[in-house]
């Protein structure tokens, strides 16, 4: 969850876009309200998921990278 969060929020071009067309004031703001954001919809996530639950996504993860 944390490396999606973090993908889909911090992305380089898109922190020189918003930077470029609304300052840097902004995207340091959005930066700084977003990563703990990331990390508590990360936390809240992992303790609602039983750990079979967990299992589960893992070994599905695993059996669509083995079709790959």
């Amino acid at each position: 969850m944390v490396l999606l969060g973090a993908w889909s929020t911090l992305k380089i071009p898109q922190i020189l876009f918003e930077t470029a067309s609304l300052g840097a004031r902004f995207s340091i703001a959005r930066m700084v309200a977003n990563v703990p954001v990331i990390f508590a919809i990360a936390y809240a996530v992992n303790t609602a998921l039983s750990p079979g639950e967990k299992d589960a996504i893992i070994k599905r993860q695993f059996e669509i990278e083995a079709t790959r």
